[in-house]
């Protein structure tokens, strides 16, 4: 009777033991894949970090661009009005000074 209880003590230790070993290798799996998760997370986090960096860096330069575009249609638009407006001058100055001279040969 005695090796019938110290083998049932000796199964229950086993089992005991089995179990601690289990928990265990559960814990190392949940640690494991709690770390897995935080390393995804951080690379997954970095890689769009990097992408929106490149998209903004992209739409900066496709600002500066439009905006050096915008400047320079503003430059021509401005030579032009200018140009208009001393030709004007010219032809107002010159039909004052005909208007004078008619003037004065009257």
């Amino acid at each position: 009777m005695q090796e019938i209880i110290k083998g049932i003590i000796s199964i229950d230790k086993k089992a005991i033991q089995k179990e601690q070993e289990c928990r265990e290798y559960l814990e190392n799996l949940d640690n494991h894949r709690q770390s897995r998760v935080s390393e995804l997370k951080v690379r997954y986090e970095s890689r769009l970090n990097q992408e929106i960096l490149d998209k903004k860096n992209r739409l900066d330069a496709e600002i500066e661009s439009e905006s050096l575009r915008i400047i320079d249609e503003a430059r021509k638009q401005r030579d032009s009005v200018e140009e208009r407006f001393k030709k004007f001058e010219e032809r107002v100055s010159e039909d004052a000074f005909r208007m004078i001279l008619r003037n004065l040969e009257d």
